[in-house]
């Protein structure tokens, strides 16, 4: 007996469109997703699976090779034109190397073969392509709120920047000519430290929304780590936290905005710094790994710490403007939302592993190569 497979956990049921001309297999391969907790809707041809595509909406489609009038192939090239994102699966019962070519080619999610005599072979594909298409549909919602926060942040930043610069050089006018001695001499000072700040947020603001969009340069992200640390390492070590690199041989570089990316190394090392407060010196390690993606198309760079960790009820809300779990007046919580805006424009990836008591470690993927927007621009 095959071994138990869990339903999709605590979420609305899959929806999958089988397309099958086989009534007995069909009515088999039904009967064990529905077991499963998948809703299934058939189609015997490839023109009414074209037609519920179009009425409804799926999360996957499942389809035999070999099909009346219309084969599997040519189905499967009509739904990545029409369709471009939903993942297919192609059966077939006869294994054929052009056809396993071709469905790759059009993206097929995953090519098996019939009977499917342990549906976990199924299941398993299934359940990835899925979780795969939910990783995207957040990554664009992300997106789009961070357009649409950047926006605003802009329009307030712009507001706010020029009365702040004017009243910040008047305080300072102020301070120099006010003698020590003179009551308001600390007045002003504090004033000067409250204004300060006020312009460092506008700052901030101001670099969550820009997004620069000078072009790229080949960027030796050795080198970035480096230049940042030869500044900011202070930060760090003053706090007896250890910096530890881990550089890998030979980096090549990627195209990038070298002011930015000093910025993402920043954020990660005040990020770091911030996670650790309250433990003891010997406890305290922040440790900055190199090297290539496991496809070679790119390079990871991670960040990790030995601090607090980071609750999983709000681990997915940390690249969300202005969510800070730091005391007033510590944060503001646009450091991770800069980060993640930045890795984006360098159409790149980051993501996060945390223990609550043990730490956490960010990863950064970037792209060896520029995309094919900016070659083409």
């Amino acid at each position: 007996m095959p071994p138990e497979v869990k339903k999709p956990k605590d979420r609305r049921k899959v929806r999958i469109l089988l397309v099958e001309d086989d009534p007995d297999f069909g009515d088999s391969l039904d009967l064990r997703l529905s077991k499963r907790g998948y809703e299934v809707s058939r189609a015997t041809t490839a023109e009414k699976a074209l037609g519920l595509l179009d009425q409804d909406s799926f999360e996957m489609v499942i389809s035999d090779i070999k099909l009346p009038n219309m084969d599997g192939i040519v189905f499967l090239e009509k739904v990545r034109e029409q369709h471009p994102g939903l993942p297919v699966i192609m059966l077939t019962g006869h294994a054929n190397l052009d056809t396993a070519k071709e469905a790759v080619r059009l993206r097929a999610f995953d090519y098996l073969l019939k009977p499917l005599d342990d549906i976990n072979d199924l299941v398993g594909p299934i359940e990835k392509a899925v979780e795969a298409e939910r990783k995207q549909v957040e990554e664009r919602i992300q997106s789009e709120k961070l357009t649409a926060i950047g926006q605003l942040a802009a329009g307030v930043a712009h507001e706010l920047n020029s009365p702040l610069a004017g009243l910040l050089s008047l305080i300072r006018s102020f301070l120099q000519k006010t003698d020590k001695s003179d009551p308001n001499h600390e007045l002003f000072g504090v004033m000067k430290e409250a204004t300060e700040h006020a312009a460092k947020i506008v700052a901030d603001l101001t670099a969550f929304s820009r997004q620069s969009k000078r072009e790229f340069q080949p960027v030796d992200f050795h080198e970035i780590i480096d230049r940042t640390l030869s500044f900011s390492a202070h930060l760090l070590e003053r706090e007896g936290i250890l910096i530890q690199k881990e550089y890998a041989e030979n980096l090549p570089p990627v195209p990038g905005h070298p002011s930015q990316l000093q910025q993402v190394v920043l954020n990660m090392m005040t990020n770091a710094r911030d996670s650790m407060d309250g433990l003891s010196k010997a406890e305290k390690k922040f440790i900055i790994a190199t090297g290539l993606s496991p496809n070679r198309e790119g390079i990871e760079v991670s960040f990790s710490d030995t601090g607090c960790g980071i609750d999983p009820k709000i681990l997915r809300h940390i690249f969300d403007p202005f969510f800070t779990t730091k005391p007033q007046g510590k944060g503001v919580g646009l450091g991770l939302s800069v980060t993640h805006g930045i890795i984006e424009t360098h159409r790149g990836k980051i993501e996060v592993e945390s223990q609550i008591g043990k730490g956490t470690r960010f990863k950064i993927t970037l792209p060896l190569s520029k995309g094919k927007e900016e070659k083409d621009a």
